[in-house]
């Protein structure tokens, strides 16, 4: 058996049981005390064997009153790429909007048509590797598709090297916010963006899956076309739905501008594209294709990105990468290793090299054989740091915290350095995801008395109930308050029966058992 199967290969049933997984509908980290098993539980039952205008209030025509006339009905998250003021919005989607998506996308025709249209894709000139994978094994679904991607794309890159002279790499530019919604009735139709486009010229109008799922969307942000939410698998999936059809529509642009006896390989995952080519004018070409496809799909490449090399070996692997094997020594004393883990997350924020090395990190703590220059203050003060210039490694960060203040031989103030780091904070845009974590590392005698950003904190200690996390005024009275009673986090029980660890450990941040290189 292999370790992975892609989730298009799954019986409906099985993709309906896939997407119903809380780690699937919650796509980033958030501490253990937080599970939404209930609450997804409690919109199936309301959706149970309903379609969405059942359970809408209805308005003064009598008619129901659909989500997408209502602001805020999904909870986002915003969080801090890089300690300034760049920031990636993820969002909790609505679980009712939610588990009625997953519904309407696994019903037994339309997961047929849906698989049928991702077979029409594989047969495009265009290798896709980020498929959501469904693990046969110990390790995650996301580490499966992490390692695949390994595999896949750096290792096959590697492999070009022998049959190809140039590579051409770019990727989209603010992918997920700029798709289309409608376009996923058009990566649907078999004829593609141009033969919907002509069906609606004639007057006619053309109907699949992709229209459907298109007013899901809709529903999920005031019936805006533009941009679906991030943070789940589902919206990964959908998403690949949109770029399978620029798949299926490039590879036509390439068969009648270039053929295909010239010899080229291309390579995706998700938005990143690698382009291989035998001479520079047959890539230069298809770069060219891929901008005009993607700009009539509403995308745009990342000029910043965007580059040609005829050294595949080097351009094959990521810098921050390049960088460790050429430079860094096989183990330095801790306080060392912490600064060489603040310098590449200075030079390359939110870096997976990043995460690898925290991980390594706190395993090395954990086996406790501590140097003589480990000096408790200052490792937390560099961890700090390195979580402001990364905030998406904030939980490896907090781990390794906790991990510090519990081993400290010295009576270190625990309050007082937590403090601090709430303190240094304070000022930076967009740390909704940093509070959730701050929260996580704040001791259970003082958890209630830092005032975060973030509302979901407050909805953690139960101090706000899911209204303020997800607007459900469009649901009728019975299923509103059902949505809004269901406890999201266990940490108030927690704390009272003293079961609230002050020390997170690997299994709350960790995305493989293993390392990984």
């Amino acid at each position: 058996m292999s370790d992975f199967t892609p989730v298009t290969e799954l019986e409906c049933r099985e993709a309906w049981a896939y997407f119903r997984e809380v780690k699937h509908y919650v796509g980033f980290e958030l501490p253990p005390y937080f599970n939404f098993d209930e609450i997804l539980s409690s919109s199936c039952k309301i959706l149970d064997g309903k379609d969405l205008a059942e359970i809408c209030v209805k308005n003064e025509k009598s008619k129901p009153d659909f989500p997408c006339n209502y602001p805020d009905v999904n909870y986002v998250i915003l969080s801090n790429k890089d300690g300034g003021f760049a920031w990636r919005p993820m969002q909790i989607i609505h679980p009712v909007l939610y588990m009625d998506l997953v519904n309407l996308l696994t019903n037994e025709k339309a997961w047929i048509e849906i698989c049928s249209f991702f077979k029409r894709r594989s047969e495009s000139l265009i290798e896709c590797i980020s498929l959501p994978l469904k693990s046969n094994i110990a390790e995650s679904n996301k580490a499966v598709t992490v390692s695949n991607w390994w595999d896949k794309i750096e290792q096959e890159s590697l492999r070009m090297s022998l049959d190809y002279r140039f590579m051409f790499v770019t990727d989209i530019s603010n992918c997920y916010p700029s798709i289309y919604t409608h376009s996923l009735e058009w990566a649907i139709c078999e004829g593609g963006r141009l033969a919907i486009k002509e069906k609606r010229s004639r007057g006619e109008k053309p109907s699949n899956i992709g229209t459907q799922i298109d007013t899901k969307l809709r529903n999920m942000n005031e019936g805006q076309t533009i941009g679906i939410p991030q943070g789940s698998e589902l919206m990964s999936f959908i998403a690949e739905i949109v770029l399978g059809g620029t798949d299926i529509e490039l590879t036509e642009r390439i068969k009648s501008k270039i053929g295909t006896e010239v010899k080229f390989k291309i390579l995706r995952y998700r938005d990143d594209y690698r382009i291989f080519s035998e001479d520079y004018k047959t890539g230069h070409e298809i770069m060219k294709i891929l901008n005009e496809v993607l700009y009539a799909w509403n995308m745009k490449m990342n000029t910043a990105k965007t580059s040609e090399t005829s050294d595949i070996i080097t351009s094959s692997v990521k810098p921050e990468k390049l960088e460790e094997i050429y430079t860094s020594p096989l183990q330095l004393p801790f306080q060392k290793s912490a600064m060489r883990i603040y310098q590449i997350s200075k030079k390359y924020p939110n870096a997976g090299l990043v995460a690898k090395n925290l991980t390594d990190y706190f395993d090395r703590l954990k086996r406790g054989k501590r140097s003589k220059d480990f000096d408790f203050e200052v490792v937390v003060a560099i961890m700090t740091m390195i979580a402001y210039y990364s905030p998406k490694y904030m939980p490896q960060v907090a781990s390794i915290i906790t991990t510090i203040i519990q081993m400290s031989d010295t009576r270190v103030d625990r309050n007082m350095i937590i403090s601090k780091i709430v303190d240094k904070f304070e000022y930076v845009p967009n740390t909704e995801f940093i509070d959730v974590w701050l929260q996580r590392i704040t001791g259970a005698d003082e958890i209630n008395t830092y005032d975060f950003k973030s509302t979901i904190t407050k909805v953690a200690t139960a101090q706000q109930d899911n209204s303020v996390l997800w607007n459900s005024h469009w649901l009728n009275d019975d299923d509103k308050r059902t949505i809004e009673a269901v406890r999201i986090s266990d940490l108030p029980q927690r704390i009272e029966e003293h079961s609230f660890s002050p020390i997170i450990e690997r299994d709350e941040f960790e995305l493989y058992r293993g390392g990984y290189d």
